[in-house]
């Protein structure tokens, strides 16, 4: 666990884009929200993969919005069932029954329709608020740091300069 810890405050602290690492917030938090053995857990699995999200991110988020909806359970699944429940899209989710494609996908399920609805909803905020959080983490901590005379004095040293010419090539 230490290990993750260090590696996500070593990606928050790279020269990795805030957008890259936003959107691998946003991609756990979609399956965390909804199962990764579903339909959607492999769709979201592929975006990962074809968008070149950070993985580490991606893996530390998935813990914490996997706990989130543990916790949203019940508010999540009594969204699905209202949704589910609608008056006015009844006949609609009637017919998406009869196809193979919407049984597969289980949607009919409350608890997996308030998921799947939910995470689409947070998706802006969500990515929005967490570009927002790394910028600023970005900003904050590195003002912090570099105020130490020592961080100063290892700048100024050789070995630095060595470390930056191996870590550009």
């Amino acid at each position: 666990m230490f290990t993750l810890i260090a590696k996500l405050l070593n990606v928050l602290n790279s020269d990795s884009e805030p957008k890259h690492l936003a959107l691998a917030i946003v991609l756990a938090m979609l399956a965390g929200f909804n199962s990764i053995m579903s339909v959607f857990g492999v769709f979201i699995l592929l975006l990962l993969i074809v968008l070149r999200a950070n993985l580490t991110v991606f893996i530390a988020m998935l813990a914490v919005f996997s706990g989130l909806k543990l916790l949203f359970i019940t508010f999540i699944s009594d969204f699905g069932g209202y949704l589910l429940q609608l008056p006015s899209l009844v006949s609609t989710w009637t017919e998406l029954y009869q196809a193979t494609w919407f049984r597969f996908s289980e949607l009919y399920n409350s608890a997996v329709m308030g998921q799947l609805v939910s995470s689409i909803i947070l998706i802006v905020p969500i990515y929005a608020l967490s570009f927002w959080l790394i910028v600023k983490y970005r900003l904050a901590m590195k003002h912090f740091v570099e105020r130490f005379k020592i961080v100063q004095s290892l700048k100024a040293s050789k070995f630095y300069q060595i470390y930056l010419s191996v870590q550009s090539a």
